[in-house]
């Protein structure tokens, strides 16, 4: 159930089931809590826009990865339950985590120069703007993905690559998966569209 309350009196809530979001259950969520912010029509009467962050955990030999998705949810104008069919209106990974074992052996100790993992990160930042006009704000959404060291690459076996230099001992910005958009909901399919697709970055969040 999610629940806004106003002036101390419950206003708009609405009962999700856990297959409605549908980005981050096809990772395999395992756990949920509340966006800790609020969005409002810049009519304070009109809708109201909640997120739910869920969570993927999953762990493996000398790794793992912890993924972040949010889903936010419009909750109709008026009191009482929301009565649209779907109220998810904008759905996108905001951060994720991975490490990869890359030793497996003394050799490969000295060949990393004791740098054993992979690592990847992926982390949005997201923000309103042009909030004063009439209607839903816009949502600003900046990305940002690294890999260390700089030679890891999740589409080859570390083990297979040159001993690592000093060079490489630094985070490369990988710049496929770190971008900007602007998301502008779009009245006539009840969603936040991107200005430009998204580019596909599930090599960042999947297990």
């Amino acid at each position: 159930m999610v629940s806004v309350i106003r002036d101390g009196k419950p206003g708009r809530e609405r009962t999700l089931a856990y297959d409605i979001l549908t980005d981050a259950d096809s990772f395999g969520a395992t756990d949920r809590e509340v966006w800790p912010f609020l969005i409002t029509d810049s009519d304070r009467s009109a809708d109201v826009l909640v997120g739910v962050i869920s969570t993927v955990n999953v762990g493996y030999s000398g790794g793992g990865t912890e993924a972040h998705f949010l889903d936010v949810i419009r909750l109709d104008a008026g009191d009482g339950p929301s009565l649209s069919t779907n109220p998810v209106v904008l759905s996108v990974p905001i951060g994720a985590v991975k490490m990869i074992r890359a030793c497996f052996s003394e050799a490969d100790i000295q060949k990393r120069r004791d740098v054993c993992h992979d690592e990847y990160r992926f982390a949005a930042d997201i923000r309103l703007s042009h909030h004063g006009v009439v209607g839903l704000p816009e949502i600003e959404y900046a990305s940002r993905a690294t890999a260390f060291p700089a030679t890891a690459s999740l589409d080859q076996d570390s083990t297979q690559l040159p001993s690592l230099r000093d060079e490489d001992l630094v985070e490369r910005v990988d710049e496929r998966c770190s971008f900007d958009r602007i998301f502008r909901f779009d009245v006539a399919n009840g969603r936040y569209e991107p200005d430009v697709r998204l580019p596909d970055c599930d090599d960042y969040l999947m297990p």
